[in-house]
């Protein structure tokens, strides 16, 4: 109901502006433009003042504005190539206006701005033209709009003075580490501050200002506590969730002993609020990726590299159980490494500001395609179609079939590759722990879901009475061999349908190609090739995706119950009152696809959402997207899938319900208890 008056009144005051701005030509704001020094070279960069002189009683406004207003605009023009630096905003004030709260300045206030001139000037005077668009409010308001023009190079007077002066009413930017939350009903805002810098304990009528707008409740006030190394400073929330603005400079405003009103700037992102509940996380973390780690296993993507070392533990059902240790430890060994060093690498690449998650290599063609490659010699070798160990495919056998500790280890390595594209349900929100903590953490919960990786087949390992249940070594196990193949080569051929997507259709086939190449080397290597009665019928079944394709080629026509994902259209759905579904996905996450066909692309969910009236929006994270990666970072995660429901509109509140987060296996009857509540 609040947000509903306050918007009645902006609409008000717009209505009021419009019609007053019809019956007046009158200024109530005069423009003068100043500068440090007038005579100027080439290449230059020079500080300029826009001075605004208010008619007592009215005001102007700050970059947010509050609840109501503008902002001032500045446009220069006069020569090619000149360039502008931002505003530089002087501590703003607030002005109330009914129940509503602005943000701005009365008086006399002078915005500061960088101007660079171009490398090359013409001889003579210079004129410097500045556009400048405002907003100028008492009772009512009007937009004016005023050019002022800076005379440089022809004996104008500068006035250093004047913008000294000017540089005193800005914050003092600062570097320190700044974060805010949602606490309850509070946005909270910690900043790590010098206590030598600013003495807190001696700072009164402390105000908190965030540059963009709604975060806060412009009208309600701040409240402090400090410690040796935090200052903490709440205001109640205002229209838009603070998760929705992931950073923000802020603007915190106080009075000092002397009793001199004073401002420091900082930019803050936002980190979910640790409760009191929460503050053994760490731990919960850990539990989460553990328990993830273990649950990988089972995932389609990772199960056959199990099966191969199962196979392994079958063929030392007779060797000692010192040797089954080793095997163990070895692979959990190539595990361990292989996640420890993906962790330096996240954190490496995201330290330099790059926007990657979970499965971040799969993001890369090159990567992509050398899997392709990998994944197929495994395969070959599986089937038997070469036993050679040496160069490139002695990289496939010892993968898939080596008997010694560096055949255990490198499986291990192996799973940990195609276990890249699998998120398993726990594993979202542990990797998105994970990657805001410190390195000490971030590499523990890391180690932690690797060894819930490997935890099952060193189990089998360490226990004797567990291989006892493995049947005895037999022909069974070559044809059990040859048969896991094929996982292998189906996995290898998912991933050249994710590299169609990633590359063009030249990429796929030169892809194909290189793998016809190389199996062909490996035949010149070995002369050998065989054929049996059964190739026949594989070779008929082969005209199966012929069919595929005339499907899907009927299916392009049908229209999608979607809309792609972006920063605009989830804006523009998020202002909609109507529900929301967001689904971010990949081609190269297995949960992803399955639960498309199981639980999403299907006629009953179609159907739901129809019903429902609920827009869906679909977010693809199969090559880099940095708005998508920032939508994750903001619910803690770092993978996908991850799926996201906002309810509508309250037509009684006009508030929307907190978004929910569905658990990352869906079901259509998961979906349906989500959204028809």
């Amino acid at each position: 109901m609040k947000k509903l008056i306050k918007n009645t009144l902006r609409t008000m005051l717009l209505l009021h502006c419009a019609m007053t701005f019809a019956l007046t030509e009158d200024n109530y704001v005069s423009i003068s433009l100043i500068t440090s020094q007038t005579q100027v070279v080439a290449g230059q960069t020079i500080t300029v003042g826009v001075v605004q002189d208010i008619t007592p009683n009215w005001h102007v406004y700050w970059i947010n504005p509050g609840d109501s207003g503008e902002a001032t605009a500045i446009e220069w023009s006069g020569l090619d190539d000149l360039s502008a630096s931002a505003i530089q905003w002087p501590i703003p004030h607030k002005i109330p206006f009914g129940p509503l709260t602005n943000y701005g300045y009365e008086n006399q206030v002078i915005l500061l701005q960088q101007l660079t001139l171009p490398d090359t000037l013409p001889d003579g005077p210079l004129a410097l033209v500045a556009d400048i668009s405002l907003l100028v409010c008492e009772d009512i308001c009007l937009p004016e709009f005023h050019q002022a023009t800076l005379n440089l190079n022809s004996g104008q007077a500068s006035h250093p003075e004047l913008i000294e002066h000017a540089r005193l009413t800005l914050p003092v930017q600062q570097d320190w580490a700044a974060s805010y939350s949602t606490q309850g009903d509070q946005v909270v805002l910690e900043v790590a501050y010098d206590a030598a810098l600013l003495p807190l304990e001696q700072m009164t009528d402390v105000e908190l200002y965030f540059t963009e707008r709604g975060v806060l409740n412009h009208s309600a006030s701040a409240t402090t506590m400090h410690d040796s190394r935090l200052w903490h400073i709440s205001q109640p929330i205002g229209d838009i969730p603070a998760q929705e603005v992931p950073i923000s400079d802020v603007v915190i405003v106080f009075q000092d002993p002397s009793g001199q009103r004073n401002g420091i700037k900082l930019t803050a992102s936002h980190q979910v609020a640790r409760t009191a509940s929460q503050q053994t996380s760490f731990l919960y973390a850990i539990g989460l990726a553990l328990l993830g780690g273990i649950i990988l296993n089972v995932m389609p993507c990772v199960f056959p590299v199990l099966a191969l070392k199962a196979m392994n533990l079958a063929h030392m059902h007779n060797q000692t159980a010192r040797q089954a240790i080793l095997h163990g430890w070895a692979y959990t060994a190539g595990i361990l490494l292989s996640f420890l060093i993906i962790a330096l690498l996240l954190m490496v690449l995201k330290s330099f500001g790059a926007q990657i998650g979970w499965g971040f290599q799969l993001q890369n063609p090159v990567f992509v395609m050398f899997l392709i490659y990998l994944l197929t010699l495994v395969g070959l070798n599986l089937a038997g179609f070469f036993e050679v160990n040496s160069g490139l495919t002695h990289v496939g056998a010892d993968l898939a079939n080596k008997t010694g500790l560096s055949g255990s280890f490198y499986t291990g390595v192996l799973a940990t590759l195609v276990a890249t594209p699998c998120t398993a349900p726990f594993m979202g929100v542990a990797i998105g722990y994970a990657l805001v903590q410190p390195v000490y953490e971030s590499i523990a919960v890391f180690l932690t879901l690797g060894f819930g990786l490997a935890l099952p087949y060193l189990l089998l390992a360490m226990f004797p009475v567990t291989r006892s249940w493995m049947p005895r070594p037999g022909e069974w196990m070559i044809r059990f061999k040859e048969f896991l193949a094929f996982p292998m080569l189906a996995t290898a051929a998912w991933l050249v349908w994710v590299l169609s997507i990633q590359a063009d259709s030249f990429g796929v086939l030169a892809v194909l190609m290189g793998l016809v190449v190389v199996t062909l080397g490996i035949w010149f290597l070995k002369l050998n090739s065989f054929i049996r009665w059964t190739g026949w019928a594989f070779l008929l079944l082969a005209m199966w995706p012929f069919y595929a394709v005339y499907e899907t080629q009927k299916a392009d026509g049908v229209a999608v119950n979607w809309q792609p994902f972006s920063k605009t259209s989830y804006t523009a759905a998020r202002q909609n009152d109507a529900a929301l579904f967001v689904n971010m996905t990949a081609a190269w996450c297995i949960t992803c696809q399955v639960n498309e066909q199981v639980a999403l692309n299907t006629d009953d969910t179609k159907a739901l959402f129809a019903k429902h009236n609920i827009q869906y929006l679909k977010g693809d994270w199969t090559d880099f997207d940095a708005e998508i990666t920032q939508y994750l970072e903001k619910y803690q995660r770092n993978g996908v899938p991850i799926y996201v429901y906002y309810g509508p509109v309250d037509p009684l509140t006009g508030k929307r319900p907190e978004p929910q987060v569905l658990p990352q296996i869906l079901t259509p009857a998961i979906i349906k208890q989500y959204v028809a509540k």
